[in-house]
């Protein structure tokens, strides 16, 4: 099953686009459909990829240092992605369900990104025109869990300061041989994302 929701468009050429798989697995079917979003983008704008999996992401321990230093104090790889995110036109957030979730990893990820956060009277990194995406997939027939994740992304973007332009999800997902079976779907989706 594939939908469609939010649709936008209008990025022009010549973008920074990152797109990011919020799971653990460099070869599963998440990172098909970042790699099927990096093949139609690469020839008109420029793309990196971050596989949250690939970085040491420590967890957030509530000390709310960072509501006073406007920094975290742990050093790993959060501060390096959230500077890939800030110099970037659009990212694009790739999400598999665990357990009707988004996976550990990008939990975790989201509760350290709280010295960016709009909350964060000390923030010293300021989202302006990021234009935010987002696609959940689940191997179940039921929306729901993917409506939840993008709905938990939404309120990232939000926080983030990241305008959320477009997102969809796909159900029925077991392996990458699903994600070939919605190829051309994705290619559609990313056309009508970015007007390529």
């Amino acid at each position: 099953m594939f939908f469609y929701a939010a649709i936008g468009g209008g990025m022009g050429e010549n973008m920074k686009i990152l797109i990011l798989n919020a799971g653990p697995n460099k070869m599963g079917a998440t990172n098909r459909i970042t790699e099927i979003f990096t093949e139609q983008l690469s020839g008109h704008h420029t793309v990196n990829n971050i596989c949250l999996g690939d970085n040491q992401i420590n967890y957030c321990m509530g000390c709310k240092m960072c509501y006073t230093a406007g920094v975290c104090f742990q050093e790993d790889d959060v501060v390096a992605i959230v500077d890939a995110i800030y110099d970037s036109d659009a990212v694009v957030i790739v999400v598999p369900s665990y357990w009707a979730e988004m996976p550990g990893q990008m939990k975790v990820f989201v509760d350290r990104c709280t010295p960016y956060s709009n909350t964060n009277p000390q923030r010293k990194v300021i989202f302006q025109n990021t234009k935010g995406y987002a696609i959940a997939l689940r191997t179940g027939p039921n929306p729901a869990e993917c409506e939840g994740i993008l709905k938990a992304i939404n309120h990232y973007y939000g926080h983030m300061g990241i305008e959320e332009k477009g997102n969809t999800y796909l159900c029925g997902i077991n392996s990458i041989v699903d994600i070939e079976k919605q190829r051309d779907g994705l290619v559609t989706l990313c056309e009508k994302w970015f007007n390529e």
